[in-house]
C-alpha cells in the first residue's frame, strides 16, 4: 500500500504526538508507560486537564452590576494589587458567559478582578461557568463568596438579603437555609 508523505510522518511521529499529548499506555499493573514503551511515573500521572480552566484577557470581563458588594475599600485594594504583582494569582475569580454584554461577567473575584486592574495585569485566572443560571443561582453564588471572603458591610448584607429573598419569594428560613448561615444573622442584618 503506498502512503502520503503525510500518513508518512504521521506514522513516524505518531509515538511523540502522544506522549506530546499526554497519552500514556496502562499495564495489567497499572504501571504508566509512554507510547514508547517508557515506564512513567510523573507529575502528570493522574491528572486532568479542566476545560473550564483557564486565563482571559482582562478587558473581555466585566463585574456584575448586581453584586452584593458596592464598597471595595481602596487601601485593600492596592495590598491585594501588591500581592498580585509580588506572587501572582493564587485564586481565579468565577466568571458566566453574558449574551446581553458580549463579555464575560463576574461572579465570584470581583476584588480579584479590581486589584489586577490596579496591578496592569493583562489576564487573569478564571474558571469558566458554561451553563446557564437562574438569577437565583447568579445571586445566591455571589452572596455566599462575599459572606465567605472579606466581610460585605452590613447594609451590603442586608441588601443582599433582601434582593434574594424577594427574587425567591423566600422567608428568612429559607434563606438562611440557602446560605448555610444563621437565621439570626440574617435577622441582625435586615434590622438595619
Amino acid at each position: 500500500m503506498n502512503m502520503t508523505r503525510a500518513e508518512k510522518l504521521a506514522e513516524r511521529l505518531a509515538g511523540n504526538m502522544n506522549e506530546s499529548l499526554g497519552v500514556r499506555l496502562v499495564t495489567s499493573e497499572g504501571q504508566g508507560i509512554s507510547p514508547r514503551g517508557i515506564p512513567s511515573v510523573g507529575p502528570e500521572d493522574g491528572r486532568t486537564r479542566d476545560r473550564l480552566a483557564g486565563h482571559m484577557e482582562i478587558e473581555r470581563i466585566i463585574p456584575d452590576p448586581n453584586q452584593p458588594r458596592k464598597y471595595f475599600p481602596e487601601e485593600s485594594l492596592e495590598q491585594l494589587a501588591a500581592s498580585l504583582k509580588k506572587t501572582g494569582q493564587l485564586q481565579p475569580i468565577r466568571v458566566r458567559w453574558s449574551e446581553e454584554h458580549a463579555k464575560w461577567v463576574i461572579i465570584s473575584g470581583e476584588r480579584r478582578y479590581r486589584a489586577a486592574l490596579l496591578a496592569g495585569l493583562k489576564t487573569v485566572s478564571c474558571l469558566f461557568l458554561d451553563r446557564p443560571l437562574t438569577e437565583s443561582e447568579i445571586r445566591q453564588e455571589s452572596l455566599i463568596e462575599n459572606l465567605l471572603r472579606e466581610d460585605l458591610r452590613p447594609i451590603e448584607a442586608a441588601n443582599g438579603y433582601t434582593d434574594l429573598m424577594k427574587l425567591n419569594g423566600w422567608t428568612m428560613q429559607q434563606l438562611a437555609d440557602s446560605l448555610n448561615i444563621s437565621k439570626g444573622a440574617i435577622s441582625k442584618a435586615l434590622a438595619l
